[in-house]
């Protein structure tokens, strides 16, 4: 037998055939990598990244698109709406009342966090899920927090919340995803004195809170927070930060929910509690009274003096005529429930703040 004769190799079973092919077909199917054809004869492959590029032959073939849409393509749509601005006269203009202050039905709002002070968004969303969420929204809704993300990016912080507001007020089914940064500009804005948007007001010799709340329509307790200033402390000379009031508030009922706004610039929203059987009326309501630890009048008989702890109105009480308010309540389980003779009560914390914001004079929409 010759020593470097060929042997006849064995011919490879056909099963195992059949399993390579398989395997193959698997592997494209699981890694996506098989072509597509788009509706303009474009052939479209997944690239390495998979991480939502397309590469896309057909017309020209080394241009790079996304089928579904880029958000610097959505950021270059625009939505109606003034710009956010000062005027020269220390004027607050840009934004009017919203269209949803009408006194429609609105969507339901999920329920919030009750954690005290300025609240943080229901949910965070990492960036790269945002923007997935953002395609699946109404192209005007998508386009208006694009560009309100990019006017935040570019610092302008005024211009980026009042496309959030007017957003707020036209989408109330999405405003889960808004509150979120509207709150983060919110605060920078009217909720603290690290930055200012306009000129400061200087004290003058005589001056007190109270006064100068007076010529820009604020509570004196706005002030008084907002500068970290208490009336007894304040002295000639001295510099605050101050916005052209007045605050509004927009109670929606079916949400149970208030949410507090200057010329419809969004600033702060609160679960509420409401009136059993739908006995909180519906309309437009001026802020008459501001009553401190005030006194319960049964409308059954009887009197509850202040400072009793059965006393159902808390600590403060906004009145907005026929013996209808908002004030606090010392049953925290009602709130988000109807459980009321007709007023709109919130929490501890909640009425605090809302008491500083809304001054005498001030407009509140209840509606359904």
């Amino acid at each position: 037998m010759e020593p470097f004769a060929e042997q006849q190799k064995p011919s490879v079973p056909w099963h195992l055939w059949l399993t390579a092919v398989a395997a193959v077909l698997f592997f494209v199917w699981c890694f996506d990598l098989y072509p597509r054809v788009l509706t303009d004869g474009r052939v479209v492959v997944r690239t390495e990244s998979g991480a939502g590029q397309r590469r896309a032959a057909g017309v020209e073939s080394g241009d790079w698109s996304d089928i579904s849409g880029s958000e610097s393509e959505l950021s270059e749509q625009s939505l109606t709406g003034g710009k956010a601005r000062q005027s020269s006269d220390d004027q607050w203009v840009g934004l009017t009342e919203p269209e949803s202050f009408e006194l429609s039905e609105p969507e339901p709002e999920p329920e919030p966090s009750t954690d005290s002070g300025v609240r943080r968004a229901f949910f965070e969303v990492e960036q790269s899920a945002a923007a997935a969420v953002q395609r699946a929204l109404p192209a005007e809704l998508g386009a208006g927090l694009s560009r309100a993300r990019e006017l935040r990016q570019r610092d302008d912080v005024l211009e980026s919340h009042a496309e959030l507001s007017s957003l707020y007020w036209k989408y109330p089914e999405q405003r889960q995803l808004l509150t979120g940064e509207l709150q983060e500009s919110a605060r920078v804005i009217f909720l603290s004195a690290e930055r200012q948007f306009s000129d400061p007001h200087i004290v003058a010799w005589g001056e007190t809170l109270e006064s100068i709340g007076r010529e820009y329509e604020l509570p004196w307790q706005y002030l008084a927070r907002l500068n970290g200033v208490e009336p007894k402390e304040l002295q000639a000379g001295q510099s605050l930060k101050v916005v052209r009031g007045p605050f509004g508030a927009v109670v929606d009922l079916s949400a149970f929910t208030l949410t507090v706004h200057m010329h419809g610039w969004y600033v702060q929203h609160y679960r509420i509690g409401i009136g059993q059987d739908g006995r909180t009326p519906t309309g437009r309501f001026t802020v008459g009274e501001k009553l401190e630890n005030p006194t319960w009048y049964n409308p059954d008989g009887g009197v509850v003096e202040a400072d009793d702890p059965e006393n159902p109105l808390g600590e403060y009480w906004l009145g907005l005529g026929d013996h209808i308010g908002i004030h606090g309540t010392i049953d925290p389980e009602s709130i988000g429930r109807a459980a009321s003779r007709g007023c709109v009560h919130l929490g501890d914390e909640d009425i605090r703040e809302v008491f500083g914001l809304l001054g005498t004079g001030s407009e509140v929409v209840i509606r359904r």
